[in-house]
């Protein structure tokens, strides 16, 4: 699974640490556990990471994970974030209907 198909999620340790950031926790993973919210996917942590670079991001994201501040999971198929999907307007309306 590559970076640009994951959806992260700020851990209980990683809330704690938002509160009172660990001496060794780097000013770019600090930022980067302010911008996790809920479930966040990777373009919109990259977006909010301006002038980095997206392997120097999906870096810090990995520390981030390694010391269980944030966890990663699959994104899923209907998280298409660039709209390159074929658009159904009959699955819309059906989607829209049920609720």
């Amino acid at each position: 699974m590559g970076h640009r198909q994951r959806i992260y999620q700020v851990t209980e340790a990683g809330e704690k640490a938002r509160a009172n950031p660990p001496v060794g926790l780097s000013l770019p993973c600090r930022r980067i556990l302010g911008l996790v919210q809920d479930d966040t996917h990777f373009a919109v942590i990259r977006a909010g990471m301006g002038m980095c670079e997206e392997q120097q991001v999906a870096g810090w994201l990995d520390e981030l994970v390694k010391a269980g501040l944030v966890s990663a999971q699959a994104a899923a198929d209907d998280c298409d974030l660039d709209f390159t999907d074929s658009l159904s307007l009959s699955a819309l309306a059906a989607r829209h209907n049920a609720g």
